[in-house]
């Protein structure tokens, strides 16, 4: 079973994803929640530079999973 997955999300100023979606599925859902929850584990990130992110700005990530 091989994917890939695309999840937009929003990195809130504490480091907490404050909202995501997944934009592009595989053809397994197993694999789509598989994805969500790589990035809610990964949860909370480091403080984003606040001139940078000063306002909510989405952020997206491919997660591929392939057999090797």
């Amino acid at each position: 079973m091989e994917g890939r997955v695309r999840l937009r999300f929003i990195i809130g100023p504490d480091g907490r994803v404050r909202s995501m979606n997944v934009v592009g599925k595989s053809r397994y859902s197993v694999l789509d929640r598989a994805a969500i929850k790589a990035l809610m584990d990964s949860a909370p990130f480091p403080e984003p530079p606040k001139e940078i992110f000063a306002r909510p700005v989405p952020l997206e990530v491919s997660i591929v999973f392939e057999l090797m």
